[in-house]
């Protein structure tokens, strides 16, 4: 299955998408123990991109992007946020820059941002689809520069691609889950991976051509790394985030990860979780 099908919809129209390349596909996954060069401290079950990467075709393109309406759990959006509002993270971008990552923790520690942060948590809750519900998190992730994947459990190992798990929802309910909003507050570009594929679909293909594993009646991650042995060249689809964008994905519904390969700066991101609306910040 070496085709993108139709799945989980990219929103672009905020971003510019001309001048510089935003999107990249690849042709599947492999083993993080067969990566090269060779990777240290990823759990043994850990599945990564393939490393060699190429601007969509048009086909591929009209597969991903929106042109029309979406449902809720099946979109994804690349958006800027409003300049005046990341202005209090100034230091926090300069910071990134520096050699060492010790300046950056203290700050990102420090209660020096609190105010910044709530007045984020603030304008983002007039997007929300559901104002009953508060927005989760409102944390500031500091990671190191060149990681293929970032994200790791404990140990710490690195788990590569793999579903977000929060609200424990059953596979039919996924698609209701909170979404997630995740802003670049570095100097550098950062990269989300995903699957554009929701969960309910990978249990489809899974059964459709007989598999017997028994992970495809799991939720998150185990299906996720089911569906990725059982079609290892299914593409995974990389998007550019710039300093100060943001990307607004359903990370409970999908195969994903980011990554700081090829940014000489630290990766800082803040990030919370929510009801977000289609309508979210322009």
């Amino acid at each position: 299955m070496r085709n993108l099908l139709k799945g989980l919809k990219l929103i672009i129209k905020y971003v510019d998408n001309q001048s510089t390349p935003l999107l990249w596909v690849n042709d599947g996954t492999i083993p993080a123990h067969q990566y090269q060069p060779p990777l240290h401290n990823y759990d043994p079950a850990a599945r990564l991109p393939c490393p060699t990467w190429r601007i969509p075709s048009a086909v591929e393109k009209q597969a991903l992007v929106a042109d029309g309406p979406v449902t809720t759990g099946a979109w994804l959006a690349v958006l800027p946020m409003p300049s005046e509002l990341l202005a209090p993270f100034q230091a926090v971008h300069d910071a990134s820059r520096a050699e060492d990552v010790e300046p950056i923790r203290q700050l990102v520690a420090s209660d020096q941002l609190t105010s910044a942060i709530a007045a984020v948590r603030s304008y983002l809750a007039r997007f929300s689809a559901q104002p009953a519900y508060p927005l989760e998190g409102g944390f500031i992730f500091v990671g190191h520069p060149g990681k293929v994947t970032l994200t790791y459990a404990q140990g710490p190992r690195y788990i590569g691609l793999h579903v977000d798990s929060f609200y424990q929802v059953p596979l039919e309910e996924r698609a209701a889950s909170p979404n997630r909003i995740c802003i670049n507050l570095g100097a550098g570009d950062r990269y989300l991976y995903f699957i554009n594929l929701p969960l309910t679909t990978l249990k489809e293909k899974l059964d459709g051509v007989g598999s017997t594993d028994p992970r495809r009646f799991q939720i998150g991650s185990k299906l996720g790394t089911a569906f990725m042995e059982q079609f290892p060249d299914y593409p995974v689809v990389k998007i550019r985030i710039a300093p100060g964008e943001a990307y607004i994905a359903p990370t409970e519904n999908m195969i994903h990860d980011g990554s700081s390969q090829g940014n000489c700066y630290f990766d800082v991101h803040l990030t919370f979780r929510g009801h977000f609306a289609i309508g979210s910040p322009s």
